[in-house]
């Protein structure tokens, strides 16, 4: 078979030099242009410190309050009043733990479906203050469960009579679920405290002599 020399046309600007070929024709179609690879979507490292920190936090809280509820005897379980903040604190941090977790995962799926679709990309920001936010949800989350127990506890002595309050179980799993609403939604949270603290604590306009 005779070999016959060939030039390949050019593309974007570049001649590509012939080729012995033989007796096929180039590889290079005009009709079908070349395809460029996608650059590979890169995270710091400190993307995945937070997602090991947040998954960490949650199986804590998760064990934190399965250990406390069966403790029987131990220091602890002598106050009923500190075991019960104790839970509502788990529960607390358990629900900000989830919601943070949520925001996480949700940033980076957002983030790798614009990578693939080809779309512009909405990277997701990992300066200080986002990883300062997702290290103190948690701990946000166990404090304003554990002040949501103080409240209605100081609540209910303030209303009762008999001021040796027993809660029933009932009660308490209601305490809980109320922690683990604060622990979901701080943000929601710290926002009524603020305004139920500027409403309380208002200045008064000065009356005219």
């Amino acid at each position: 078979m005779r070999k016959t020399r060939t030039s390949t046309p050019s593309v974007d600007g570049l001649k590509t030099e012939g080729k012995d070929t033989v007796g096929a024709p180039s590889t290079l179609d005009s009709a079908n242009p070349l395809r460029t690879e996608r650059p590979t979507l890169r995270r710091p490292k400190v993307c995945y410190l937070i997602g090991g920190y947040l998954l960490l936090a949650v199986l804590l809280s998760a064990i934190g309050a399965v250990a406390i509820h069966l403790i029987g005897t131990s220091w602890i379980s002598e106050s009923w009043v500190l075991r019960t903040h104790a839970m509502c604190g788990c529960f607390g941090a358990l629900g900000a733990s989830m919601a943070a977790m949520r925001k996480y995962y949700r940033a980076l799926i957002t983030e790798s479906t614009d990578h693939s679709s080809g779309s512009r990309i909405r990277s997701a920001v990992w300066d200080w203050g986002w990883i300062y936010y997702y290290l103190t949800r948690p701990v946000l989350g166990g404090l304003l469960g554990s002040v949501s127990f103080t409240l209605s506890f100081v609540g209910f002595q303030v209303l009762a009579e008999n001021k040796t309050i027993q809660l029933s179980n009932q009660g308490r799993y209601l305490l809980y679920g109320v922690a683990f609403l604060c622990g979901f939604s701080v943000s929601h949270v710290l926002d009524r405290l603020n305004s139920i603290a500027k409403q309380a604590f208002r200045p008064t306009n000065a009356e005219p002599d």
